[in-house]
This record gives C-alpha cells, structure tokens and sequence, in this order.
C-alpha cells in the first residue's frame, strides 16, 4: 500500500497576505467603504451578498485595481518557501478563498508562486465598467458562503486525500470544523480553541514552518 496522499488548503487573506486585499480596495475605491463588509461580519450579509453590494460602489477599472493590488498588498516572505516545502514532501497546495480570484492569481504571478488551484469567486470585468460575479463553489448546505470551503475540503477527503488546512479567519470556521488537521492563527485560533477544535496556533510562515520541521503535518 503505498503512502496516503496529502493535501494542503491555505486561506488567502490575512493568510497568505498579511491583509485582506478586499477590505483594502473598498476602502480605497468604494464609495461605501466597509459598510457592507461590517455587515457581513455581524452575520446580516452572506458574502454573495456583501461582494454583489461592495463592488457596485467602486469607481475604478481592473488594471487600476491590480496596481493598487500590487504596490500595497504585502505577501507573507515565507509563502514560496511554504510552497517549496509542499513540493517537496509530494503534498499538494491550493488556495481556498472567501475572495475574489483576479487578484489572487495576479500577486501570485507577481511575485512567481505557483500552486495547484484557486478557489474562489470569478469576476467579470466589462469594457462598460460593469462586473459580473460568479460563485462556482457555492453549497447550500452553507448560504453564506460564496466559496464552501468546508465542502472543497469534504471532496478532497472523499478522493482519498489527508487534509491539512491553513487560516485565520470568520470565513474559515466552517473549513476547520472538516480538516484532518489545522493551523490557525488570529480570529481563527481564538475560535477554535474556544469550541474545542484541535489545532495548532502559528504567527506567520516562518513559525509554521518550523513546526513542521519540528514534526510533519501529515503524521
């Protein structure tokens, strides 16, 4: 019998980045601001919802938006050698977010990461300025998710694989309630140590990866 497969499912926002790139742009661009995101957080909005109504309030064209992303969205320095250490033990990477796919896949061709897939929403930007946005991993078992990360993780479980999965915030409390196993920092930790959830806290990538040369995540 051959080894298990093993596969790594990080959070974007707050995760990979050290900031939430949404937060940032509605600040920045959006005549409502966090309006609608504060909503969300109060459990009011689902993140179709907060999304569909955020973005309507925004005045600036994609490659404004991708600069903008660029010059002010920092990565965490570690994120490529997190990656590298995946590649080499044959773990799988993929992001799963609550966020929009454009910008994540736009910092990570910026700054050279590769990973297998990316979970997320779809926009649509129209030469009109007008958006169209898609949620291709929406499950009703969980309405106000746009991205059902629990359910991604479920999938990859039933297809034979270890699931280890990497977050920090309110979108993630479904996903750590599925994960074979969890890192966590901020909001996220606070949650589930609160309710009881195994995990195993992390400040950054460095420090995760220094757990995981003290012992494997797949043991």
């Amino acid at each position: 019998m051959g080894e298990r497969k093993v596969i790594v499912l990080s959070d974007f926002d707050g995760t990979i980045t050290t900031s939430n790139t949404m937060d940032y742009l509605y600040e920045t661009y959006a005549t409502c601001g966090l309006k609608y995101v504060k909503e969300w957080e109060a459990g009011k909005l689902s993140t179709m919802e907060e999304e569909e109504l955020s973005f309507s309030c925004i005045h600036a064209g994609r490659e404004e938006l991708e600069e903008a992303v660029l010059s002010n969205v920092v990565m965490d320095p570690e994120t490529g050698a997190l990656i590298d250490y995946c590649r080499a033990h044959e773990f799988g990477f993929v992001v799963l977010s609550e966020g929009q796919t454009w910008y994540i896949h736009h910092l990570l061709a910026e700054h050279k990461l590769k990973v297998d897939k990316v979970y997320g929403s779809e926009v649509t930007f129209h030469p009109d300025g007008t958006v169209t946005m898609a949620y291709p991993h929406f499950d009703p078992r969980f309405p106000m998710r746009g991205t059902a990360k629990a359910a991604i993780i479920e999938d990859y479980q039933k297809a034979g694989y270890f699931t280890i999965f990497i977050g920090d915030g309110k979108s993630d409390t479904d996903a750590v309630r599925a994960a074979d196993r969890v890192y966590a920092k901020g909001h996220l930790l606070e949650y589930c140590l609160a309710h009881q959830i195994p995990v195993q806290g992390f400040e950054d990538f460095k420090g995760l990866l220094q757990l995981w040369a003290e012992q494997s995540p797949a043991h």
